[in-house]
């Protein structure tokens, strides 16, 4: 008897070992942070430091890649886990949103689906929501952003934009005009030589195009209609899930010469703290015609066949992939 107290004690305590490795302090740097983990056997403890009690955050666990398929989740600890009111983002296991009690929380990550691993990597995303933040590097922006700053002009009519804006002059014939999505969401811009290189052209948004002059600096800002009544084909090849505040223009036109250029660039209110997230904003410019095969989507990320979108063009994806080449 007294042997199997003992062996039960030492398996007891081997337990508790194995879950005191499996858990990892993690001390927050001023509003907002990311790091980058590793899941153990498909589940992590972390112990997250560095908080004001009474102030809020979201957290958000993600893959590191977007390539990879893993799903994540986020929830408490075990009690007491210095959480007041922790709170899942609807639809979203991966986030979640508390209120801290105390300079550290008790929080567990777990692979909600994928393939298990003894060393699964994924992103660890912390914003303060009401935190008081260092202005001072606002103040020299703002200095200067009236000279960068994009002006908009938006519910331009999408004959407008091709013939007078896009394409310009009258040397090439254009027919079929159409478009699909807010009217808000289409319209031209000026002054953009500064901040992207293009000095006046074509916008259009999942949102009402006067949010893209900025700034860009709440972790829940958004300008979006939560409208996903326009769902494109094409851009179904490039992204999965559904589409919410589509914009689209179509034409047709016949070229005068046997080159033809498009500038474009794209941007994301999202970026960063959805990158590699189920919240994938996407580009795509789709050309068809004779000696065409079927329809091709020429915006693509340079020397690569990789679309535009937010999962694909980030500070974690490129970075990382640089590094592996």
């Amino acid at each position: 008897m007294r042997l199997w107290f003992t062996l039960l004690f030492f398996c007891l305590f081997a337990a508790q070992l194995l879950h005191a490795q499996q858990s990892v302090p993690v001390e927050l740097q001023g509003n907002k942070m990311r790091k980058e983990l590793i899941l153990k056997n498909g589940q992590l403890g972390i112990e997250l430091c560095g908080l004001t009690p009474g102030f809020s955050y979201t957290v958000f666990v993600n893959p590191v890649l977007a390539k990879q398929t893993d799903q994540f989740q986020i929830f408490p600890g075990a009690a007491p886990n210095g959480l007041i009111g922790f709170e899942p983002t609807p639809g979203r296991a991966n986030a979640a949103k508390f209120k801290a009690d105390a300079a550290c929380v008790q929080l567990v990550a777990k692979l909600l689906a994928g393939k298990k691993a003894d060393n699964q990597h994924f992103i660890l995303t912390i914003i303060c929501i009401d935190c008081p933040e260092d202005e001072t590097w606002k103040e020299h922006f703002l200095n200067g952003v009236e000279m960068a700053n994009i002006n908009t002009t938006g519910s331009v009519s999408a004959s407008s934009l091709v013939t007078n804006t896009l394409i310009g002059g009258n040397c090439f014939q254009v027919t079929n005009i159409t478009s699909a999505g807010s009217a808000s969401s289409r319209g031209t811009f000026t002054n953009g030589a500064t901040s992207i290189g293009i000095a006046n052209g074509v916008v259009m948004c999942t949102g009402n195009v006067n949010v893209v002059h900025g700034p860009n600096n709440a972790g829940n800002a958004g300008g979006g209609f939560n409208n996903n009544s326009v769902d494109d084909v094409d851009l179904a090849t490039l992204s999965t899930g559904n589409q919410w505040d589509v914009s689209k223009i179509e034409f047709d036109f016949t070229p005068t010469t046997n080159k033809v250029e498009f500038q474009f660039v794209f941007g994301s209110e999202e970026y960063c703290e959805f990158a590699n997230s189920g919240f994938n904003d996407v580009f795509g410019f789709f050309i068809s015609g004779p000696g065409i095969a079927g329809t091709q989507n020429i915006a693509l990320i340079p020397s690569t066949n990789t679309p535009v979108t937010i999962n694909n063009v980030n500070h974690i994806t490129m970075v990382r992939e640089k590094f592996q080449v």
